[in-house]
């Protein structure tokens, strides 16, 4: 039997690797959590991690490859291809692994009769700016799709134009009515899976790469960092709003501000009103050196994110660190936290404001707070474990 030609059950019995597809519309060498998540995926799956079957992993994007080269990676990418390409890519593979509900490969592979595993980054499947964030108010959304309140989904984008704000909200219906044609779908917490709704659904946590502790020092100020993109739902007013309240209370520390995004030049203004300016810096996109470095030096990451997050790499990668979080009382980044951080109540800047000063006049609490939570992350969130749970999800695929 040629074995281009053998099934998937019939080269697992052979021990003949599996054709696996990736799908992922952004990839390498655009930054972000779906792009991180694949990326430890391919590469754990070109390994051939030891416990792991060989899978042979292609990866499909829509992402150019601009000034970077594919060569050194592991695994084959194929970048923005024809359709006529794409059909022929998904028909020699045993199984497509889509990247959020892309629904050109979605249709084609089950045209083609294939096996599709969606693994969902973002809310795509339930609302249609795919953040579930309620642009009017600028607060988390209660979930207006799903409830049938379409009329409030057509407000919220409405400032993109109704045309683009009615083809959202009709490709939601789209997505989610595929997912339910998927052989499986995996969330990353249990909170996405309950939000969901899809059937067939399982929850594998994202994994991140080990790395060592970072020893804790101190550091005078005591420092806080922000990690993220500077968008409304990360909710850095909520944290530079929180950081009034410190001020005023005449404790001192230092915010530092990591990352880019169309927010920037308006959250420097209010740092200004606010007689914060001498206490935060915006330091822009960063190497993973220089990250590392102020991370090491910091008493607390803090998440005040309002919407949008589906688990929070971020979180996970601070915690591998030993280094403690502040994070909302709800949704997916209290569920990743655990018992391992600092919790406010949702959008309550004071609550937030009470949680840093907990750290700020009982150091100690961090030190053993980031303790708590590399072990913590040791045990749930290594890379590891996320690619034995994905094989062991396919496996039962093919049963």
């Amino acid at each position: 039997m040629l074995v281009d030609a053998m099934t998937a059950p019939q080269r697992a019995r052979k021990n003949i690797p599996w054709k696996l597809l990736i799908y992922s519309t952004e990839f390498w060498p655009s930054t972000g959590g779906v792009q991180s998540v694949v990326m430890t995926l391919a590469r754990g799956f070109a390994a051939g991690q030891q416990g792991l079957r060989k899978v042979e992993c292609t990866v499909v994007t829509r992402t150019p490859a601009e000034k970077t080269s594919d060569t050194d990676l592991p695994f084959r990418v194929v970048r923005k291809p024809s359709l006529t390409e794409l059909a022929r890519l998904l028909r020699r593979s045993d199984l497509v692994h889509l990247a959020g509900p892309a629904l050109l490969p979605f249709a084609l592979s089950l045209l083609l009769r294939k096996k599709v595993v969606v693994e969902h980054h973002g809310f795509q499947a339930l609302c249609p700016n795919g953040l579930l964030f309620h642009e009017p108010t600028g607060t988390a959304c209660p979930g207006h799709f799903l409830a049938g309140d379409h009329r409030e989904c057509w407000k919220c984008n409405a400032a993109s134009g109704y045309r683009q704000s009615f083809r959202l909200w009709a490709f939601t219906f789209l997505r989610r009515w595929s997912c339910r044609f998927a052989t499986a779908n995996v969330a990353p917490t249990h909170c996405l899976g309950d939000l969901l709704q899809l059937p067939r659904t399982s929850v594998i946590s994202h994994g991140v790469p080990e790395r060592p502790g970072a020893p804790h020092t101190q550091k005078e100020p005591p420092t806080f960092v922000f990690i993220g993109r500077l968008v409304s739902t990360k909710g850095l007013e909520l944290l530079l709003l929180g950081s009034r309240e410190l001020l005023n209370k005449g404790l001192r520390f230092r915010l530092v501000i990591i990352g880019e995004g169309p927010e920037r030049s308006r959250l420097e203004r209010l740092c200004s009103e606010l007689g914060l300016a001498h206490l935060v810096e915006f330091v822009g996109e960063m190497a993973e050196e220089a990250v590392e470095a102020l991370v090491g030096n910091a008493i607390a990451i803090v998440m005040p994110s309002l919407a949008g997050e589906v688990f929070g790499l971020v979180a996970a990668e601070t915690m591998m660190r030993g280094r403690a979080v502040i994070t909302p009382d709800n949704g997916s980044l209290a569920e990743v936290v655990g018992e391992t951080g600092l919790k406010f109540a949702a959008g309550n800047a004071k609550s937030l404001a009470t949680c840093m000063e907990n750290l700020l006049l009982s150091p100690e609490n961090a030190i053993e707070l980031g303790e708590r939570a590399r072990r913590y992350s040791l045990k749930m969130f290594r890379a590891e474990r996320m690619l034995n749970d994905h094989l062991a999800l396919y496996q039962r695929v093919f049963e």
